[in-house]
């Protein structure tokens, strides 16, 4: 009975045989096969008292084979029970016993059995290498259920390894043994595998095929772990066609099996399925929770390969919520652990979701690279499915490098395996994606079937999150087309869905897109709304992507930064001056916290953009609306999630009243806007939003700051945009100005770089070609506001510099008759907080540190393997001296007695004069430095840490003191110099961004110095040093 897998049976002879008064080596064998059969059928602790009683008896009579037979199943009742360690302790023993007697055939079972253990640990090479081991000793083999099995885990290798046509033809092999010997037992285990195979390779009617037959079997024959393992296969394959619902029952029979036989491996598999499943629903809340579940079990076992499975699956919800820090970190984390044990599959599938990551950041040819990664590890194994998900993704890079061609082809193979396989989730996807790019080229008949078709697959698999993307792209498609209603509508229900699972970059992006429809339709107080509402939802995102690397943050950032300049411009046309300039403080912010991470926010920007009173009332009544649809949208997807069959009379009349619910708010939502209650929010928003109606609070505290600096000073934002340069200055005495220069960004930003290359050159360009130059971006920053400027009797510009204008010196723009300097003294703001603006003359005793170097050669390696020379500066040496001849309490350093240990005592002094090198690189902040006369160097992530409250002024003074020659960025690292010179203490920094003679360097510098002795601020003896 027990050979032919009958084994309820064969329990109950064996069990009515123990009372019978048998030898007592016969009653040790009865107690073995007792042991075995009950562990098959689930029993482990009866399982285990008939092994330990066997092996007593064993021990009594000294019997070798026995006591070894013992073990090896009490071994293999400590792996069911996920005991690794335990279980291979006893293999270990009983094969020293085998080997000792020369039984072969139990070797090869040990061994066999072995592997097993080191594939529970994700150790595949020494596994593989124990079941080879085993199949060489086949021969001593004399139950043919063993060959077979040690065939079958030959083959589960190779599935593990991603080898899934050499895993089928070993488990062919292993089938042919199992049914020609009628051994229901390991023909079910094989045909479950055989299954998997055929489900990894895409052919899902065959997987679908051998699991059905497998089952029976496994039931048949009492072998409850068997049964919960093929369950839960069956559960992949209906996740795998998009049946989730479905895959939730099969995965919870599943486990309800493995619990009750403590099957903790497979239980964990189980969970952490059943977690994707909820995932895949968008029920982030409840996939994480699984996940976490299944990653406690895994560890708590030891079973990397589950540890690893877990660890990617909390990554991906990581990233379905924006949490892209911690989605980076569990994907690294779970990549280890997969290429060290040679996981070939996972391995890829996490080099996939790694690539998803970077290109949610914008990091598109890192993206590409692991999506290729990914593609190629596919192409080897043969995996079909694989490969249409890694195409599908190369795809989506290639359009966001503006690569259409290469991306059409790419969508275009990712669909037709798609299609052939019988994959409905990833066909929706691949249509999604092909009907955003129709959108793109203007193809909007073409986008906007794409679209809809994906819709429809989506709706009919149960999965809200893919609807929510179609719905997304649709209305895109339908806002290109100019059909603003049905794009509204789209907007709406794709927003529902964002907001029930939680998915803030979708809600960002959809509340940046009604803001785009609003705009266009003339409708600015609004778009404004939804405008900042985006902002908002960036800024929560934002702040959970600051462990990531620099250039990652900027990349983002980019990405996101037209809708903060979009609300600015608005905010403009609209005179709400006050809104755009904390705007634009925010977004500076951005760009220093990208920079150089963990920036301290000023009250002003920590608390996002602010919403008016009528505005939080518009906001209130729409998130009221949509609260209600989420709702519903939760009761109904409850619902429908149970088989049509299985459901209720009363169930089935509240599927049919919610679904007319959702069609009546959808109606709703397109009157919304123009009901009476939101017309009036709307003209209440034009009435106090005027400029003659400013928040007067926040207006007079700025021009408050302005007055108390005693100098005229006036407050100077220019704005970037794509087709002009908005200006606005704050005077202390009048309402927020602005105007407008009409410039496209291309051509300001050529006109930088030519200024830039002019100063920078300064032996091979004249005097007039510099003015030449400067004259346009004088033209456009500055005769716009020149009559403002006199007006207000300006005599202190405080500059807020936005984008590549921080790369050109203001003081230096020329009007055709005079330099800037000449009329107004200059002064950048680096922080973003405007709370303190104090530029007094200096007060009490002028002390200097002063250091140079002036001899010697430094190599210094930055990143990207780029190597920067700097030789000593002779004419350094000689500043400093003359220096320290004008102020006599001044201390030099020269060379290598210029080193880090310097630091230290810089608050000792009221300034710190250092004639170095300085290089500001677009880059890493590691990229941007000073460098010491010994050849150390201070890098910006350095500098943050340095604590000088009691210095008024750092200057850094020498002819190559510039930014350097990499290319132009956005000049975050030259706002990140002076903010943490601030964030250090130091009053202000003083740096040349350009190559300035030795001549010029050192009379500069003599006539800064004297003025300030004589009592001026720093900024008016930088004026009257620049005059001279």
């Amino acid at each position: 009975m027990f050979h032919s897998s009958q084994f309820r049976e064969a329990l109950v002879v064996y069990e009515a045989a123990l009372s019978v008064n048998y030898s007592p080596l016969d009653r040790g064998n009865i107690l073995h096969n007792a042991a075995i059969t009950a562990r098959i059928l689930g029993q482990m602790d009866r399982a285990q008292l008939y092994a330990e009683e066997s092996i007593a008896i064993a021990h009594g009579l000294n019997d070798s084979t026995l006591l070894a037979r013992s073990l090896t199943e009490l071994g293999v009742i400590a792996y069911n029970r996920s005991e690794f360690d335990e279980a291979l302790a006893l293999y270990e023993q009983a094969l020293d016993l085998t080997r000792a007697i020369g039984d072969r055939s139990i070797e090869a079972h040990l061994l066999d059995n072995m592997g097993e253990v080191h594939r529970r640990w994700g150790d595949y090479d020494t596994a593989l290498d124990l079941h080879h081991q085993a199949l060489a000793l086949v021969e001593f083999v004399t139950a043919p259920f063993i060959h077979a099995r040690i065939l079958n885990n030959i083959g589960v290798i190779q599935y593990f390894y991603g080898n899934y046509a050499e895993s089928l033809r070993w488990n062919i092999q292993a089938l042919a043994i199992a049914q020609r010997n009628e051994n229901s037992f390991i023909e079910g285990r094989i045909l479950s595998s055989i299954g998997l195979a055929y489900t990894r390779l895409g052919n899902y009617d065959q997987a679908e095929e051998f699991f059905q037959q497998a089952l029976p079997l496994t039931e048949n024959v009492g072998h409850q772990a068997g049964q919960g393992r093929v369950l839960n296969n069956i559960g992949n394959l209906a996740m795998r066609q998009g049946y989730y619902g479905e895959a939730i029952n099969y995965f919870e029979q599943a486990i309800v099996i493995h619990d009750r036989i403590d099957n903790r491996v497979d239980g964990a598999m189980s969970i952490g399925n059943l977690g994707l499943a909820y995932w895949s629903l968008g029920e982030y809340t409840t996939a994480f929770k699984h996940y976490q579940d299944a990653l406690a079990i895994h560890q708590d076992i030891d079973n990397r390969p589950g540890e690893a499975k877990a660890l990617a699956s909390i990554g991906g919800v990581s990233l379905g919520t924006g949490n892209y820090a911690d989605a980076l970190d569990f994907f690294q984390r779970s990549l280890h652990i997969f290429q060290e044990i040679g996981a070939a599959t996972q391995t890829s599938d996490t080099f996939n979701s790694i690539g998803a990551t970077y290109y949610s950041l914008s990091q598109f040819d890192q993206a590409l690279d692991y999506y290729n990664r990914s593609a190629l590890i596919r192409q080897e194994i043969n995996d079909r499915a694989g490969l249409g998900t890694a195409l599908n993704n190369i795809g989506l890079a290639y359009n966001a490098q503006g690569k259409v061609t290469e991306a059409l082809v790419a969508f275009q193979d990712a669909l037709a395996i798609r299609q052939a396989l019988g994959d409905r989730a990833g066909e929706a996807s691949t249509l999604n994606n092909i009907g955003a790019l129709h959108n793109q080229l203007q193809d909007y008949g073409e986008a906007i079937a794409a679209s809809a078709q994906a819709l429809a697959i989506y709706q009919a698999i149960g999965n809200p999150v893919g609807v929510a993307t179609a719905l997304t792209n649709l209305g895109s498609s339908y806002r290109s087309a100019g059909q603003f209603d049905n794009a509204l509508d789209a907007f709406r229900s794709a927003l529902t869905t964002f907001q029930t699972v939680g998915n803030r970059e979708g809600e960002r992006f959809i509340f940046s897109s009604i803001g785009d429809i609003f705009a266009h339709q003339g409708e600015p107080e609004v778009a404004i709304i939804f405008y900042k509402q985006a902002v908002n939802v960036t800024e929560a995102i934002r702040q959970e992507l600051r462990p990531l690397p620099s250039d990652v943050q900027q990349s983002y950032t980019a990405t996101v930064s037209q809708t903060y300049r979009r609300l600015a411009d608005l905010l403009l046309q609209s005179d709400r001056v006050l809104e755009a300039q904390r705007v634009l403080d925010l977004l500076k912010v951005q760009e220093l916290d990208d920079y150089l991470r963990g920036v301290e926010r000023s009250l002003e920007t920590e608390s996002g953009i602010p919403l008016r009173p009528e505005e939080q009332q518009f906001v209130d009544r729409f998130q009221s609306n949509q609260t209600q649809l989420v709702a519903l949208g939760q009761e109904l997807e409850q619902l429908e999630q149970m088989e049509r069959v299985q459901r209720s009379p009363q169930q089935r009349d509240r599927i049919r009243e919610l679904r007319q619910l959702q069609q009546a708010s959808r109606r709703a939502f397109r009157t919304f806007f123009e009901s009476a209650e939101i017309q009036s929010l709307v003209a209440q928003l034009r009435q106090t939003t005027g400029a003659a109606n400013l928040e007067l609070t926040e207006l007079n505290a700025l021009q408050d700051n302005l007055r108390s600096l005693n100098q005229n000073a006036v407050l100077f934002y220019p704005l970037v945009l794509e087709d002009r340069v908005e200006l606005i200055l704050i005077t202390p005495n009048a309402p927020p100005i602005r105007r407008t220069s009409v410039v496209d960004r291309v051509a300001l930003n050529r006109a930088i770089a030519d200024f830039r290359s002019a100063l920078q050159s300064p032996h091979r360009t004249s005097t007039q070609q510099v003015i030449r130059l400067a004259q346009p971006l004088y033209d456009w920053l500055i005769r716009p506001i020149e009559q403002d400027l006199a007006q207000a009797t300006a005599n202190t510009i405080l500059y807020a510099p936005d984008g590549q204008l921080r790369y050109i010196p203001l003081a230096a723009l020329h009007d055709g008759r005079q330099w800037l300097i000449e009329r107004h003294q200059i002064n950048n703001i680096t922080a973003a907080s405007l709370a303190d603006l104090d530029n007094q003359p200096f007060q009490g005793h002028l002390s200097i540190l002063a250091a140079a170097f002036t001899q010697g050669q430094h190599q210094v390696e930055i990143s990207n393997n780029r190597t920067l020379s700097f030789g000593g500066l002779s004419f350094a040496g000689k500043e400093v001296e003359v220096l320290a001849q004008l102020i006599p309490d001044t201390d030099t350093r020269l060379d290598d007695e210029f080193n880090p240990d310097m630091i230290y005592e810089m608050n000792d002094f009221s300034v710190v004069h250092l004639a170095t090198h300085a290089t500001f690189n677009p880059g890493p902040p590691e990229d941007s430095f000073i460098l010491f006369g010994d050849g150390s160097r201070a890098t910006l992530t350095d500098i943050r840490d340095w604590t000088i409250p009691d210095v008024e002024l750092v200057v850094l003074s020498a002819c190559e003191t510039a930014v350097g020659d990499v290319g132009l960025g956005t000049g975050e690292e030259i706002l990140g110099f002076g903010y943490l010179m601030q964030l250090a203490g130091a009053d202000a920094a003083i740096a040349s961004l350009w190559q300035v003679s030795d001549g010029g360097t050192q009379a500069l510098m003599d006539a800064f110095y004297m003025a300030l002795q004589n009592g001026y601020s720093k900024t008016e003896s930088l004026q009257r040093a620049q005059r001279s």
